[in-house]
């Protein structure tokens, strides 16, 4: 492979997600976040089916549970680990500003693409970050976004070469 290949992918359905979806009260913040609904689980395992012949090199993941839930079930049978990384995080309300999230994740999948030249790369990661991703990216624009934009387990794959990104399929974004 002449490029590496970067799978982002946004993980399952979470806890709080699918309160989100029923217009009620996220829940309590909690160090690691909410656990993966049982549809969630579902969802991931389609997901690891539909990608099962993707021969990637490395995965990682946020280290919030339902991202490190979702690479866990993505890794199959996979002789891999999944690396679990705090830079890939999703915007912590309150405490980053959005510039600084979206800034500290290019950076970090810069990094990560950089390290495994000419591999195939699984991120499994959140959506605001996605989405700032790919307001970085020149996509869209952030605020034509809106929270929801990338379906969970929807996944963006990137072809990165020299230095630049270039977005080589969509999964569910939009």
């Amino acid at each position: 492979m002449s490029t590496t290949q970067i799978y982002l992918i946004r993980h399952a359905q979470s806890e709080g997600n699918a309160l989100w979806d029923q217009g009620q009260v996220r829940l309590a913040k909690t160090e690691l976040g909410s656990k993966l609904t049982d549809l969630g689980i579902e969802q991931a395992n389609n997901l690891a089916k539909e990608l099962q012949n993707v021969g990637f090199d490395v995965i990682y993941s946020s280290h919030l549970n339902r991202a490190h839930q979702t690479a866990q079930i993505l890794k199959m049978d996979r002789i891999l680990e999944v690396n679990k990384d705090a830079q890939l995080r999703e915007r912590e309300e309150g405490e980053e500003m959005d510039e600084d999230a979206i800034a500290r994740f290019v950076e970090r999948v810069k990094h990560i693409a950089t390290v495994h030249t000419h591999q195939i790369i699984a991120v499994v990661t959140h959506g605001f970050v996605m989405r700032g991703f790919l307001a970085y990216l020149g996509y869209k624009q952030l605020e034509e976004m809106p929270q929801g934009f990338i379906k969970n387990t929807g996944y963006i794959v990137f072809e990165f070469e020299n230095g630049n990104f270039r977005i080589a399929k969509t999964k569910q974004i939009g």
